[in-house]
């Protein structure tokens, strides 16, 4: 009777472990991320730019430090006059909407007048490829026979 008693109280802590596990990794998916951060003089790195963080500031004895945002499609977001980079492809997107691409076989830049993006501005792009792309509202456009189509945000009429 008293081994009967045991096994079922350890049953019901496995159980109730097994719940409080999942609640708590339920939360550490959804965390935000962070785009700046403060890093102090031994090198720790405090968030600061996180959606939700109180401090605005880098306390004093550090320094802000922007991290880097990755798109979805493994392009660079924001460096010079770059907006997007596609490495894999060698194709760029500028600032100024137009898309260039680097011929190996030439050894330089070509401009890429069919895919250059125009009627959208730049800074609400989030992500970009060749032919389609994604806006800060969720409009996703599509590049047809060299005019970009907004197609509107997924799931609404």
């Amino acid at each position: 009777m008293k081994n009967k008693l045991v096994l079922i109280s350890v049953f019901m802590f496995l159980g109730l472990l097994a719940l409080g596990t999942e609640k708590v990794l339920a939360q550490v998916v959804n965390l935000p991320r962070v785009t700046i951060a403060c890093e102090s003089k031994v090198g720790l790195l405090m968030g600061i730019d996180d959606g939700f963080s109180v401090l605005k500031k880098c306390p004093k004895n550090s320094r802000k430090v922007i991290l880097g945002e990755e798109s979805q499609i493994g392009g660079q977001i924001g460096a010079g006059e770059i907006a997007f980079l596609i490495g894999s492809m060698n194709h760029v997107l500028k600032k100024d909407g137009t898309v260039w691409w680097y011929d190996d076989m030439g050894r330089n830049w070509q401009q890429d007048f069919e895919k250059s993006v125009t009627g959208i501005v730049i800074n609400d792009i989030t992500q970009w490829n060749i032919t389609s792309l994604l806006t800060k509202e969720g409009d996703v456009w599509v590049l047809d026979n060299g005019i970009w189509v907004n197609m509107g945000v997924p799931g609404e009429i």
